[in-house]
């Protein structure tokens, strides 16, 4: 998991806090690896309504252990009256840290809620089920990552991000593409479509490169 757990670093409005814990009936947290957020809780108002929203998300300075980890949620979940016995499942992303019967994350929080439903992130399984592209997706692929990988190398990155900042772009930098993250191949994607006119424009001020 990275670390990115750190207490009284989290940006949140106390009033959107307060709506999305008040008046549960049910509840389940997702813990999760990603670079953008990390924990999720997803409040759900049975039977009527479902509700998915980003709850938290704290940088881990320390070892990334399971206790960590539930230390930062039960902190955050006193800090703004949040009870554990709403919470009826939780779902994680089978990081080492998490998975322990008794050290890890799991046996921390069945401590709290015994009866909690426990389930894996089934994203791993969308990310290998994408492994076998069809030749003309993965050429598309294969090429943007070059496109980045050579954008990302020495000096040129700044000269990209110069660009970037020169015609008003909403992002300045591309993704880099790595096996080990969970949708890695669509954000690169996705955050090389957003550019591809900054990126078309730096190979055409660039010709030399």
């Amino acid at each position: 998991m990275d670390k990115r757990l750190k207490i009284g670093t989290l940006k949140r409005s106390a009033s959107r806090t307060e709506i999305r814990t008040t008046d549960l009936a049910a509840m389940e947290i997702t813990v999760d690896q990603q670079d953008d957020n990390h924990e999720v809780q997803r409040p759900t108002d049975w039977p009527v309504q479902e509700l998915e929203e980003n709850l938290l998300c704290y940088p881990l300075t320390k070892r990334c252990t399971g206790e960590g980890i539930f230390n930062s949620i039960q902190c955050y979940f006193c800090e703004n009256e949040i009870d554990w016995a709403k919470c009826c499942g939780v779902c994680t992303d089978g990081g080492k840290s998490v998975p322990g019967c008794y050290k890890g994350l799991r046996g921390r929080i069945k401590i709290v809620v015994p009866r909690v439903a426990w389930s894996h992130c089934c994203i791993h399984r969308q990310c290998l089920a994408a492994k076998p592209l069809p030749d003309s997706l993965k050429e598309v692929l294969n090429q943007s990552v070059k496109v980045v990988n050579f954008i990302k190398a020495n000096s040129t990155i700044r000269l990209f991000k110069s660009l970037c900042g020169d015609m008003g772009s909403l992002h300045t930098t591309l993704l880099l593409h790595t096996e080990m993250r969970w949708l890695s191949r669509g954000n690169v994607l996705t955050r090389f479509f957003k550019l591809r006119l900054e990126v078309h424009m730096f190979f055409e001020d660039h010709v030399e490169l």
